[in-house]
């Protein structure tokens, strides 16, 4: 299958606002949880994935946790403080 630019034509808010509906019902009535716990280096994955937490849950219900390694990128912490921060 080819790649074209229609697979990107989406509707953001929409998309956001599904995702966000089924985090909370996924985890509020299939976990029994009211947050999430997220791992966060800075990088895009990690940034859409601790908005879209704190969109579902509050920011008082999300903890944020930066886990560098030995053979992370110097950067990636000081990325992972700034996203924590916002």
């Amino acid at each position: 299958m080819a790649f074209s630019r229609n697979d990107i034509n989406i509707d953001a808010e929409k998309t956001v606002n599904q995702i966000v509906k089924q985090m909370r019902e996924i985890v509020g009535k299939k976990f029994h949880k009211h947050g999430a716990v997220i791992g966060i280096s800075g990088g895009i994955d990690s940034s859409v994935c601790l908005a879209l937490s704190v969109d579902a849950f509050g920011p008082e219900r999300v903890l944020g946790l930066a886990l560098p390694e030995s053979d992370s990128n110097p950067e990636s912490i000081t990325l992972a403080q700034n996203l924590a921060k916002k």
